[in-house]
């Protein structure tokens, strides 16, 4: 049987040592990481030229982007990314594309990873939240991250002055309802797991409907709504499940381990529950706080 050929969409902006460790156990015939470092990193060229390779392929010159959370950049990295892959001929045809940050560690040794995807062959994982939270996310949430319009990605905002007018233009803005909503709005994680079924479909839809995505253009948090919305429709013939295979805890608190907007920074505490979640990936991780955790799980993907 020939193996299938996987594709890791990686996005980083920090800690050079721990995504050089992610790569390193990622590391495979028919594994290949498609990587952006952000560019306000200063780290960035020394350590694309430590680690090219033809199976590390990282975006390099005008590709290559600067990344603001919450802004249509995170799409947009995302989709340049999609795109280098799914058009990688050295290696032969991607099968799979798991996009994943510098800090998502994997959980299970490479054999384990492809002998999953080789028994689920053709089906997709992506987080998709339940009826219940739509609903309530449909009441407020939602129309203020999409009908109001923000500056997220506008140039220079490492400028203490224009990252101040940022901030008061979209804090002023988040109140004013100034577009129409997007029909059938769906959201989850950002993180995916797609079959080469789902990103040829996604492709194809940038090509024949490109309004779909600029309306994402100037919302807040569209990485975590756009791709949902997307594809929530198309559920069934794409054989997508609604779970991610990504361990992330967004309940437990946890003291100098929780910040605004984000999930739990993960340590041993959770090894056990990570251990047992069926994800292949955790998030997010730190170099000092989630350091034991990290050694735990090398030890375990050793072993299997």
């Amino acid at each position: 049987m020939t193996m299938m050929n996987h594709s890791f969409l990686i996005t980083a902006h920090a800690y050079p040592e721990q995504l050089r460790e992610i790569i390193s156990l990622l590391a495979a015939p028919n594994h290949y990481c498609f990587i952006n470092i952000d560019k306000k990193t200063k780290w960035a060229e020394k350590f694309i030229a430590e680690n090219k390779s033809d199976h590390n392929i990282f975006l390099e010159g005008k590709e290559r982007m600067e990344v603001t959370h919450g802004g249509y950049s995170q799409i947009e990295v995302t989709l340049r990314l999609l795109h280098k892959a799914y058009n990688q001929s050295g290696g032969g045809q991607i099968d799979y594309f798991h996009l994943i940050s510098g800090q998502d560690f994997p959980i299970h040794s490479n054999m384990t990873f492809d002998k999953f995807f080789e028994k689920n062959e053709g089906k997709s994982y992506m987080e998709i939240e339940s009826d219940e939270y739509h609903a309530k996310c449909m009441v407020r949430k939602y129309p203020s991250r999409v009908q109001p319009w923000y500056l997220m990605d506008i140039r220079h905002r490492d400028n203490r002055l224009i990252n101040l007018y940022a901030r008061i233009f979209n804090f002023i803005s988040k109140h004013i309802y100034w577009r129409k909503m997007i029909p059938g709005l769906w959201g989850g994680w950002n993180w995916f797991t797609w079959h080469r079924s789902v990103a040829q479909f996604v492709i194809q839809q940038e090509q024949t409907n490109p309004s779909f995505f600029r309306r994402f253009h100037h919302t807040s948090r569209g990485d975590e709504l756009i791709f949902q919305t997307l594809l929530y429709p198309h559920l069934s013939e794409l054989n997508i499940e609604k779970h991610s295979l990504r361990y992330i805890n967004w309940t437990k608190k946890a003291n100098g381990r929780n910040h605004e907007g984000s999930p739990l920074t993960l340590n041993e505490q959770e090894y056990d529950d990570i251990i047992n979640s069926g994800a292949f990936f955790c998030r997010k991780i730190d170099p000092v706080i989630s350091k034991k955790l990290k050694d735990l799980l090398v030890s375990s993907i050793n072993k299997e």
